[in-house]
């Protein structure tokens, strides 16, 4: 029985692996196992080598199939290695195109504040529209620098007027002084 019963437990493992194979295996595994089956003590030596012969023939297509089946998952294993490489790097490339966008965007920026920051100095006093971001807060910041400037620019040149009139006067004053004493 322990013959039998370890002949079942081959012919269901055998069953179970010639499902997924071709049919022309399923029939060479069917017919290896049902030799092997009929086989008993009183079996011919014949016999015996014939079943040998078919086991070893079905280990051999199995054995070829374990190959193919190797070799095809080899081929994917590669094809899903270039398609995770070429995914990688064009990932890289698009995260490089955005960070290559975003520091173009804030140099130009900070062109622009620079070039505010000399208009400044220049006296030009009009403030550019500046976006809501960093270097947006930072040209608000020297626009009123530059208001600032202005207005005491303006303070000091009102300044400058009074003190030249009068000196002008003062000048003006002796001037006739001069004369009244003559």
């Amino acid at each position: 029985t322990g013959a039998a019963g370890s002949a079942g437990g081959v012919e269901c493992r055998m069953e179970r692996k010639s499902a997924a194979l071709m049919p022309s295996l399923r029939r060479d595994v069917a017919a290896a196992v049902e030799r092997a089956e009929r086989l008993g003590d009183g079996a011919s030596d014949a016999e015996r080598a014939h079943a040998v012969h078919g086991l070893r023939r079905v280990s051999a297509l199995l054995h070829a199939e374990a190959g193919q089946h190797a070799d095809s998952l080899r081929a994917q294993i590669r094809s899903d290695a270039v398609v995770l490489v070429v995914t990688g790097f064009v990932g890289i490339a698009v995260l490089g195109f955005a960070i290559l966008r975003y520091l173009s965007r804030l140099s130009a920026e900070l062109t622009a504040v620079r070039q505010r920051a000399v208009d400044i100095v220049d006296g030009k006093v009009a403030p550019p529209a500046a976006p809501l971001d960093e270097v947006g807060q930072l040209s608000a910041a020297i626009d009123q620098l530059g208001t600032a400037l202005a207005a005491r620019r303006n303070e000091l040149e009102i300044e400058r007027r009074k003190r030249f009139h009068e000196e002008k006067m003062a000048a003006i004053g002796s001037l006739a002084a001069g004369v009244l004493t003559e």
